[in-house]
């Protein structure tokens, strides 16, 4: 007879991620101009603890603060222009820890130009 484990108890899996305590996520989303919108995303995100799949180890994600921002404009009925801007406060971090066996990687800042046409 083999009994098997199914509650949420279980070890079965082999990363527990625990949420951070603290999160906080303020969104503002203007029309600067008719033409124009102007989206701002600020996240702040407290420390937490993650068990790593492939060193069966903890490990301590730091807490963070973002900003993205993200400008679009109109140009006519076909054309958008926008600027966005993703990781405003840090050059890299460690946001979580995938549930694969895969090695953690950092979310690097990014900056982006976009054109959009519709027909």
């Amino acid at each position: 007879k083999t009994d098997i484990d199914t509650s949420a108890e279980s070890d079965a899996n082999p990363q527990v991620e625990i949420s951070p305590e603290d999160q906080l996520s303020l969104r503002l989303a203007l029309d600067v101009r008719p033409d124009m919108t102007l989206d701002l995303w600020l996240r702040y995100v407290g420390r937490a603890q993650a068990l790593s799949a492939i060193s069966l180890e903890a490990i301590s994600l730091d807490a963070y603060t973002s900003l993205d921002v993200h400008l679009a404009w109109q140009v006519d009925e076909h054309l958008e222009l926008s600027l966005s801007a993703r990781n405003l406060f840090d050059d890299g971090r460690i946001e979580y820890v995938q549930e694969s066996f895969t090695r953690p990687e950092e979310m690097p800042s990014g900056y982006y130009v976009g054109l959009r046409w519709d027909f």
